[in-house]
């Protein structure tokens, strides 16, 4: 496979993840939580503050596609990558990722003193949201870590920098 076809497919996924997302976040969740509400009229007090936590959580998630699309495109172009900048953006990713990792139980812990969520949905989202979150960007974080190591040598060997730096 060449790396301008690594690129094209990177780049689709991260469209058609961008397109999920999106289809998730702004017309299932609210049509879910419409129709909830509907049927239990005491908690649409909830609507409006539990749909302004889902928005924040995936406005993070989509500050992730940003960064992504950056280290896809640079698998074709000429610096390669293994470069600072790709250090950058995996270092942000993981920096947005940590940031969902807080904010999902932030708002979930807040809705549920409100009295929105029961202590057993809090129980059992929080774990899993905050490991999926936390470890995605801890394993980032290594990346990025592994990519400036090679960065480095790289410089060191090649005697050249990284566009950007």
């Amino acid at each position: 496979m060449t790396r301008k076809a690594m690129t094209a497919i990177s780049r689709c996924l991260i469209i058609i993840m961008a397109m999920l997302t999106a289809a998730f976040f702004f017309w299932y969740v609210p049509a879910t939580a419409k129709s909830f509400i509907a049927e239990r009229p005491q908690f649409t007090r909830f609507f409006l503050p539990g749909m302004i936590w889902i928005e924040i959580f995936a406005a993070v998630i989509f500050a992730c596609f940003v960064p992504s699309w950056g280290i896809c495109s640079s698998v074709s172009n000429g610096e390669g990558v293994f470069t600072r900048k790709n250090v950058k953006r995996l270092r942000i990713l993981s920096a947005f990722l940590f940031a969902d990792a807080l904010v999902f139980p932030a708002g979930l812990g807040l809705l549920m003193i409100l009295g929105a969520f029961s202590m057993f949905s809090f129980a059992i989202l929080m774990p899993i949201v905050i490991f999926v979150f936390g470890a995605l960007g801890v394993v980032c974080y290594i990346v990025a870590e592994m990519v400036e190591d090679v960065a480095e040598e790289r410089e060191a060997m090649f005697g050249m920098g990284s566009p950007g730096d």
